[in-house]
């Protein structure tokens, strides 16, 4: 049975495409290198995996010649359920 339109959108709804794409586009507008789908070697383990985006800014400040580089490794999941994050930094006011 050959899948219709709906069906179609569907799954690429649910599959996160959209969502990982809305974000990359976001990252190249704010001047970030991105990659979808960047494959690298676990170390632990050496199986090949996968990350939805891999993106990197440089900064060079010739004149106080450094180079600083931040490095984004987001994995992009679409749910309905709510998502918590804990941290054990103790942040004081």
């Amino acid at each position: 049975m050959e899948p219709n339109e709906q069906q179609i959108r569907e799954a690429i709804d649910k599959s996160g495409y959209l969502f990982e794409s809305q974000i990359g586009y976001l990252l190249r507008e704010q001047d970030y290198l991105v990659t979808p789908n960047y494959n690298f070697e676990d170390a632990e383990t050496g199986e090949s995996r996968e990350i939805d985006l891999h993106a990197i800014l440089r900064y060079f400040k010739e004149d106080l010649e450094i180079c600083l580089e931040q490095l984004l490794l987001i994995e992009c999941k679409k749910t309905s359920n709510p998502l918590v994050f804990f941290s054990n930094r103790n942040i004081k006011n």
